[in-house]
Formats: C-alpha cells, structure tokens, sequence
C-alpha cells in the first residue's frame, strides 16, 4: 500500500494514532455516500448488508460470533455504556491503570458519585513517564468488593503489552469483569476474548484496523450484557423494528443492545472492508508477526547514543516502539522536522513512538529510521558547534 502526498511520499510510523483507511475501504465509503446521494431512501436495503460485512468480519478477528459484536463511533461510547450501565452499588471497587487513555478513565471516574471506589495502578515510571503496571501490584489491590478491571491491552505511551492470559484467568477465578480497550492491539496484535475470559473489547476503527475515522468495534460477552442497564436508547436497539409506534420496552439482547439509533452506514461499510482486504485477507496471527519483525528492525537501527526503545519480554511486546531522547531534543520540533522529510511518527507521555504497520517496507522503514536517527543528532548538535563543522541546521 503506498500513500503519497503531493511530492513527498509518506511513510507512515503512526498506527498508533490515525492510519491511512485501506484504499478499498475509502474507496467503498465514497461509493456508498454516492449511492445514497442518489438514491436517498431507496437505498435502505444497503444497510443490512454493510452491517452485516462488518460484524461478520469483525467476529471473525476476535474469533467470536457476530451477535457478540456491535458498531459504535469510538472507543469511548463503548466504554461509557458499559462504565455506566454496569449494576454498581456502593463500595463496590473498579481497578485501573493510572496511565490510562482518557477514554478508559473518565467513564469509570465518573462511577464515584455512585459510591463506587475506583483503585488506580501505580506501575513502574520512566525518569517520571509511565512505563509499565505488575500482575502483583493489581493482586495486591483486588478484595472482594472489586468488580470490573478495566485496562489497555497496550499502553498509548510505552506500548507496554498486558498479559492478558494471566489477567483473564484472575478475573474468571473472581467473578470479575474483564473490560479491555484494544485501541492500541486490535488489527496488530491477536486478540480473542472468549479464550481469555475478556467480558469487552473496544477498538478504534482508524488506528491499526485501517477504518476510517468515526468508526469502531465493540465485543460484549452475554455474562456482561445480562447484567446492563441501558445508557443509550432508541429506535434501532427494540426488538419492534419499524413499528414506531409500538413503545414496548424490549431491548435486543445481543450486540444491537448498543446499536440504539441510526448508524453511519458508509463508516460501517468501510470498516468492514478494511477488515475484510486488510487485516482478515493476512490473518492477523501473520500480521503480528510481521509488525514484531518490524519492531526488531527499529530496535537494532537506531542509534543507541541518541534514542533508547523500551524493551519489555515477549509477552509484553506491542506494535509500538517507544523511544526516550537521550539529549533534551523538542519532540515536537523532532516530528515537525520529520514530517518534512515524510517521515510520520508522534509522540506521547514524553515518548517518540514508532508504529509501522504490516504493509510498510524494510526499505522504507530503514530509510525513516535513519532520518529520525539524523534528525536527532542535528538537534542535539548546539547551533555553534553545527556551523563549525558546517551541519546546515
């Protein structure tokens, strides 16, 4: 897949914030809007069909059924319709990560002013940035008041991987719920919840899963929907369909419990043919093993006096490479800089990332790797000594 912009090309290191959506996928979103813009109502009988593609598709990633799966817009609807639709009483506990993305902290925040305790994981810091959390730290807060374990699969700052084998078996030995945000694994890394005892999984639809922006996947186990009020309502989640006039409070109870209303079909469309000529025409098992490949590469090319990657075990591996500067370098001087050179990465929680995705060439990923090592060592260089050895800043 290659990307250009104007006369530059891009080679995109940023899986880890927005993708390029899939040229089949982008493609196939401009063609559904064209069909509705001209065909507007008529058009209705294309919108099962894209739901179906896209839960088909995503149930086949996660190794699930489709019932189990729903289109939601973001990472954080799902979360928030789980955080608060949970039966929480007082004194019931939620544990977390400290260091979690927003969108997997503020939904469970919000449960204090039902009386619900929330127990933030300190984990380990990096010369003050969050590195990683310990299974043992998480076994020393659990009691039996703790509920739900909501975490990352993978860390938006370090890239830190969970175990999540070991982590699905505490909770299912517990009771508790397992709810997981794969925004930063999913499309990456493989990832099946109900070999896990994963109760949820929420995923963007722009990052590793090649969608486009506005579009995500939400894996809900039964266990978990039984025990859901609901947060948001609407016509599409009533067993009644079309009769709109039939005010019957009978919810689905599979996955179209959080499909409440219309829908961005096109988006839904989309997603499902990333997933399909994407991520599901490699298999993601295949996928993982070459972005860890590409991992390998990054770790052995930079230049050990000016970045450091963090480097976890196996286990913990992600498709983020995350870097410290080892001189006190702008980050984001660095990324205005590579991005004039084409070389697309981001920073976060003081990190450089680089995440290059499965389709991303050896040639090309050697070749950005040595312009992040280069345009490092020119901003570490003091602007005297650079024009004394005559380094054109």
């Amino acid at each position: 897949m290659t990307i250009r912009s104007r006369e530059i090309k891009l080679i995109h290191l940023n899986s880890c914030g927005v993708s390029p959506t899939f040229p089949s996928a982008a493609k196939s979103e401009a063609a559904f809007a064209l069909e509705l813009s001209q065909r507007g109502t008529t058009a209705r009988s294309l919108f099962s069909g894209a739901l179906t593609l896209f839960k088909e598709e995503a149930a086949k990633l996660l190794d699930t059924e489709s019932k189990n799966i729903s289109f939601i817009r973001n990472a954080a609807e799902g979360l928030n319709a789980i955080a608060h639709g949970l039966r929480l009483e007082p004194g019931d506990e939620i544990i977390s990560y400290r260091y979690e993305y927003p969108s997997n902290h503020y939904p469970w925040l919000q449960q204090k002013r039902r009386g619900v305790k929330l127990l933030l994981l300190e984990g380990e810091l990096l010369e003050g940035r969050p590195l990683s959390w310990q299974i043992e730290e998480l076994l020393s807060v659990i009691s039996p008041r703790t509920k739900v374990i909501a975490v990352s699969h993978v860390q938006f700052t370090s890239g830190f991987a969970a175990d999540l084998s070991t982590l699905g078996r505490i909770c299912r030995e517990r009771g508790i719920f397992l709810i997981v945000d794969a925004a930063q694994s999913s499309g990456a890394l493989p990832l099946y919840p109900e070999r896990l005892g994963i109760d949820a999984v929420v995923s963007s639809g722009w990052k590793w899963l090649l969608g486009p922006v506005g579009s995500a996947l939400l894996y809900t186990s039964p266990r978990l929907r039984r025990e859901l009020e609901v947060v948001y309502s609407g016509p599409d989640m009533m067993t009644q369909g079309d009769d709109y006039l039939n005010y019957s409070w009978k919810p689905y109870e599979d996955g179209r419990f959080f499909e409440f209303s219309t829908l961005p079909y096109s988006l839904v469309h989309s997603l499902g043919v990333a997933l399909k000529d994407g991520i599901n025409r490699v298999g993601i098992e295949e996928v993982w093993r070459r972005i860890k490949r590409r991992g390998d590469l990054i770790r052995s090319s930079l230049d050990p006096s000016l970045l450091t990657p963090l480097c976890f075990g196996q286990e913990h591996l992600s498709g983020i490479v995350s870097c410290v500067l080892r001189e006190k370098v702008d980050i984001d001087t660095l990324l205005h800089d590579l991005s004039l050179v084409g070389v697309v990465c981001s920073a976060r929680g003081g990190y450089l990332r680089i995440a290059p995705h499965y389709w991303v060439s050896d040639e090309d990923l050697l070749h950005a790797v040595e312009e992040i090592n280069r345009r490092v060592s020119l901003l570490s260089t003091p602007r005297h000594v650079a024009y004394e050895v005559g380094v054109a800043l």
